[in-house]
Formats: C-alpha cells, structure tokens, sequence
C-alpha cells in the first residue's frame, strides 16, 4: 500500500518536476501544463503503481484531488485473505 507521499514522489519523477511543485492545490491543468492525454496517461500510470484502478473524474482537478482519489481506492480495495478449507475425509 502506498502512501500519500509516495504518488506525490510518483507524480514527481513521472512528469520530470520537482516535488515542490506538487503541492496539494496545485492545479492539474495550468499549473502543470497537463492536457487531456498527459493527464489520462498519468492516472494510468498511477493505477498501475498503486494498484488500483478509479473511475476517471472529469472534475478531479488538483494534485491533491488525485492522491485522494488513489489513496480511496486503496482503502476500499478488498484485501485478499486466505480461506483455509478442511480436507474432506474419505468415506
């Protein structure tokens, strides 16, 4: 599971911008020059790093807005579990 800070590093290194840049309230669009494509490439990429995959929200248009929706998707992924069943006996 990754955290908060680790997409942020994330989004960091994958459009080749300084961390400081991607504070919370920073704008998808025009602080970040993210178009249409750039930005469905880059929730794409995210999904694939945190495991998740969300629903493309046309209104998601912060940094923040973006980690929150990945860090939900998380938290409301089912967790596999191991279900032990007995051996059936042999009659």
């Amino acid at each position: 599971m990754v955290d908060r800070e680790h997409i942020r590093l994330f989004i960091s290194e994958y459009l080749a911008l300084q961390i400081e840049k991607l504070p919370d309230d920073a704008s998808l669009s025009s602080d970040l020059n993210l178009d249409s494509f750039k930005l469905i490439i880059l929730h794409m990429a995210l999904e694939e790093e945190c495991g998740v995959e969300v629903e493309a929200d046309e209104n998601m248009s912060t940094v923040g807005e973006m980690i929150d929706s990945m860090l939900a998707a998380q938290t409301a992924k089912p967790q596999a579990s191991l279900r032990i069943v007995p051996k059936a006996s042999g009659t």
